[in-house]
């Protein structure tokens, strides 16, 4: 298994997985923003909230 590092990496994958799976992922970041987070909620119907 190839590990992936890079966002747009990780942002393909898990949304080439969620097109079948259809499940929302919520996240938090806490203290800092995080564009990642961010893109995961967005892209799969969840929320994202930061936290300071």
């Amino acid at each position: 298994m190839i590990p992936f590092v890079e966002e747009e990496n990780i942002l393909r994958e898990i949304g080439k997985r969620n097109k079948r799976l259809r499940i929302q992922i919520h996240c938090v970041a806490l203290g800092y923003g995080s564009s990642l987070l961010e893109k995961l909620a967005e892209q799969s119907g969840g929320t994202y909230v930061v936290r300071q």
